[in-house]
C-alpha cells in the first residue's frame, strides 16, 4: 500500500514540479544525498530507495536502493568514469521513499545538469528579454532600408541644364542593412544562449553556435563591402556633379 502511495506521489510531483535545489556540471560526479527525511529514523535498519526521471520524464532510475551512511543516504547517479557526452543536460526529478519499521516518509526534489554547474536561469532570462528589442530593431532597420529612396534626383531647369540634388538616403540604406545584419548576429547569439541555458536543447544549440561563428567571421567582409559601396557612391556623385557643372548635355 505504501509503495502504491509512493508511485501516486511520483505521478503528482511530475505534473506539479519543484524548485531546483542542486546544480551539477556535466562531466562531474553526480552523487545524490538525502538526510533523514522528516520523521524517518536514521539507523542501520532504515532503508531508502530512489527513483530518478530524465528531463523528458522517462525513468532513469527506478526504485533503486540508496546507500545507508547512518547520517545520510546517497545514490551515485553518475561517477567520474562517465564521459561528458553521456550526460543528458536538463532538469531531473528525484523521488525517495524511506522506511524504518513502521515509520516511513517521502521526499522529492529537482536538480539540473548543465554546462556551468550553477544556476544560469537569471542570465537566460536576461538573454530572453534582450532578444525581443533586438528582433524589433532588426525589423525596423530592414523596413527603412527597403522603403528609403537611394537614387539622386536630377531635374532640368528653365534653360535645359540639369540640376543635381544629391540624395544621401543611399548611405542611410547601407547603414540600415549593416545594422540589420549586426542585429541578426546579436539575435543568433542570444538564441544560442537561450537554447543552451533555458531550454537545454543541445541539437539546436549546436546549430545556433555554428551560425554565430559563421556570422562572426563574415562581419569584417560585410563591413568592408559596405565601405566600398559607400566609397563608390561618393565617387559617382562627385563625377556626376563635376559633369553637370561643366555643362555637359544630359545622358
Amino acid at each position: 500500500m505504501k509503495k502504491i502511495i509512493f508511485i501516486l506521489m511520483i505521478c503528482i510531483f511530475s505534473v506539479v514540479g519543484y524548485a531546483i535545489e542542486d546544480y551539477y556540471l556535466a562531466g562531474d560526479v553526480v552523487d545524490l544525498k538525502i538526510f533523514c527525511v522528516l520523521d524517518t529514523a536514521c539507523n542501520v535498519s532504515t532503508n531508502c530507495s530512489m527513483t530518478v526521471h530524465y528531463p523528458n520524464g522517462t525513468n532513469m532510475v527506478q526504485d533503486q536502493n540508496m546507500t545507508n551512511n547512518i547520517q545520510f543516504f546517497n545514490y551515485t547517479l553518475y561517477n567520474d568514469t562517465i564521459i561528458e557526452d553521456d550526460f543528458v543536460l536538463g532538469i531531473y526529478t528525484a523521488y525517495t521513499y524511506c522506511q524504518s519499521g513502521d515509520l516511513y516518509d517521502y521526499a522529492t526534489w529537482q536538480f539540473e545538469i548543465n554546462n556551468y554547474g550553477r544556476d544560469e536561469s537569471g542570465n537566460g532570462l536576461l538573454m530572453l528579454i534582450l532578444l525581443l528589442p533586438a528582433v524589433a530593431l532588426m525589423i525596423i532597420l530592414i523596413i527603412i532600408a527597403y522603403i528609403l529612396p537611394g537614387d539622386n534626383n536630377i531635374n532640368f531647369g528653365p534653360d535645359g541644364n540639369r540640376v543635381l540634388e544629391l540624395n544621401y538616403g543611399y548611405y542611410v540604406k547601407l547603414g540600415c542593412w549593416l545594422g540589420a545584419y549586426l542585429c541578426f548576429w546579436v539575435i543568433t547569439f542570444l538564441s544560442w544562449q537561450i537554447s543552451r541555458i533555458l531550454l537545454s536543447l543541445e541539437g539546436l544549440s549546436n546549430i545556433l553556435r555554428m551560425m554565430f561563428i559563421v556570422e562572426t567571421i563574415l562581419i569584417f567582409p560585410i563591413i568592408l563591402l559596405i565601405v566600398i559601396l559607400g566609397f563608390v557612391k561618393i565617387m559617382q556623385d562627385s563625377l556626376l556633379s563635376k559633369e553637370i557643372q561643366r555643362g555637359l548635355p544630359p545622358r
